[in-house]
């Protein structure tokens, strides 16, 4: 018996202009990937250089690594740059394609909630995030922390409308390359893997093929090289224990609070930082948040020790690292606030605001704030 799948329905002219802004947006990004050089000084310091290096004389006990940064991070996602490195081109392809990947997903997760209208412009809406875009036309890895993010949650929604035990396979992997992206992925991933394991709870053979599939893929994409290299460099897997709690917050709840207020304060967005005299939104709106923060008592807490709030100051410039997400980011962050304190569970857009305000408190937990953590907030927004 043929099985007759209704049409969707027509894309209306909200849809179709939300299209067309996207097309052309992915089309010029596309385009600039294949062309730029590597232009992010990270990049040039540690992520990809270290693959020269390495080449040259291997990973471990490299003697021509002169940055810790070359050692302590997971490459995973830097190791797909080499055969770009090696062709001399298209080095930014690998991020574009993770931005059209996780395009193509928002498209079709809100399109077969909401319609096509609401799918599209989801997708425009996406690409009006200038830190993501930076992020998707560059060589860092955190929009792949988003990417792989993105195909667990595809893919557990395949799983839970089909139940192909592929979809499965489709969350270890990308929960794999996750962790052996970036470091926070490490967490992310994490996280993400018990709730696979929910997933297949009472699967029998099921559960146990996915629980050794996450430790034969995190063996495998999980860069654990890497974590074995700087516990006999450094003494601890990470890296060096001044640098950790340099980058990290040591200051528990103090600094979760004031790091999750200082990250709410840079998303408003109050137009772009040119840096030229007159410009005196960016500046009130960091006085405000430095006398918040003096009158609760968190001044310098949960910060980079190189930065003081006394010298904050939120970027919103045209530089990647120093890129908000503009004002689309600045309706998403007052819809996740709102969703805080409007209790709506059944509605999917509560629990996806929930979900970012989780993330966000979970960056603000973990990460020392300095003036080029927006990056990564990427997957949240």
């Amino acid at each position: 018996m043929t099985v007759v799948h209704p049409l969707p329905p027509p894309l209306g002219p909200i849809g179709r202009i939300a299209r067309l802004v996207a097309g052309c947006a992915l089309a010029y990004w596309g385009l600039y990937a294949v062309v730029a050089p590597v232009v992010t000084i990270d990049a040039q310091m540690y992520n990809l250089a270290r693959l020269e290096l390495a080449l040259r004389d291997g990973f471990f006990n490299n003697g021509q690594f002169t940055s810790v940064f070359q050692v302590i991070f997971p490459w995973s996602f830097d190791a797909v740059h080499l055969p770009f490195l090696l062709l001399g081109w298209g080095y930014a392809l690998p991020s574009f394609l993770c931005m059209v990947g996780t395009a193509f997903i928002v498209l079709t997760l809100v399109r077969a909630r909401f319609g096509p209208d609401a799918g599209w412009v989801g997708v425009a809406s996406l690409l009006a995030l200038p830190c993501l875009v930076y992020q998707g036309a560059g060589t860092k890895n955190d929009l792949v922390i988003l990417f792989t993010g993105a195909v667990w949650v595809y893919a557990r929604w395949r799983w839970r409308r089909e139940g192909g035990r592929h979809h499965v396979l489709w969350m270890v992997l990308a929960l794999a390359f996750m962790m052996g992206a970036k470091t926070t992925g490490v967490l992310y991933g994490g996280i993400l893997a018990l709730w696979t394991l929910v997933e297949v709870r009472g699967r029998g053979r099921l559960f146990g093929q996915t629980a050794a599939g996450l430790l034969a893929a995190g063996l495998l994409f999980g860069s654990v090289e890497t974590y074995v290299e700087s516990a006999r460099i450094y003494g601890h897997p990470l890296g060096p224990p001044q640098l950790l709690r340099r980058l990290g917050n040591a200051d528990g709840l103090r600094g979760t609070l004031a790091n999750f207020t200082r990250h709410v304060a840079a998303g408003i967005y109050v137009g772009p930082t040119d840096f030229s005299a007159g410009q005196d939104a960016p500046k009130r709106l960091a006085a405000v948040e430095h006398r918040l923060l003096d009158r609760a008592g968190l001044t310098d807490a949960g910060i980079d020790p190189r930065y003081h709030d006394r010298l904050l100051f939120h970027h919103q410039s045209g530089l990647e690292e120093l890129s908000g997400f503009g004002p689309v980011g600045t309706l998403a962050l007052g819809i996740m606030l709102l969703a805080a304190v409007w209790w709506r569970p059944s509605a999917v857009w509560w629990r996806l605001a929930v979900a970012a305000l989780l993330g966000l408190v979970l960056v603000s937990a973990t990460v020392a704030y300095n003036s080029w953590t927006n990056r990564y907030l990427v997957a949240w927004y």
